[in-house]
């Protein structure tokens, strides 16, 4: 019999499919049905697990900022007290940028997958913070040291590996309980 094509298939295949009914019985299509249910089953959980994924670091995101605020406000302390105020005014510069490093950051990991037109707004890449703040130095080098600048900005590293103190999941399922 010549193969010709028939409805998307071959004829071929339409009557292999017709035979294996008629010898295996309706239970072939029951399975078919139930792998479908499955499939669907997994995009819901992919679906959920995506969900709370974005909650976690929703979560992240914002313990990470406030993090770095903190760090920087007891560096700003500790150069104060210890230094000179050319030298706190370097340091609060730095952590400025460190914390609008960090903040620009988030923003493009977040630009990533975006589900709606708001979030895939563009905004300046967080390499663009560095350079800024190294030619500010560079142009007032009377009002603002290079040492304290980059101690400052570089807060914002400390507070990153900071969060491996916390527990997000425990605070994830805190909230979901007390909902």
């Amino acid at each position: 019999m010549a193969k010709k094509p028939f409805k998307g298939g071959r004829l071929d295949d339409f009557l292999a499919a017709g035979e294996a009914e008629a010898r295996f019985g309706p239970g072939r299509y029951a399975a078919v049905a139930e792998d479908a249910w499955r499939i669907e089953a997994k995009r819901e959980k992919s679906n959920e697990e995506k969900v709370r994924s974005l909650e976690l670091y929703g979560l992240q995101k914002a313990q990470w900022l406030s993090d770095h605020v903190l760090v920087s406000l007891l560096g700003v302390a500790v150069a104060w007290s210890v230094g000179t105020p050319m030298t706190t005014t370097s340091f609060a510069f730095g952590a400025f940028f460190g914390g609008f490093y960090v903040f620009l950051k988030q923003r493009e990991v977040d630009s990533w997958a975006p589900t709606t037109v708001e979030e895939a707004r563009q905004s300046p890449p967080a390499l663009l913070m560095p350079a800024v703040m190294m030619l500010a130095v560079a142009k007032n080098p009377d009002n603002i040291s290079l040492i304290p600048t980059l101690l400052g900005f570089f807060m914002q590293k400390v507070s990153a590996v900071g969060q491996l103190v916390y527990n997000f999941e425990a605070e994830m399922d805190k909230r979901a309980n007390s909902r």
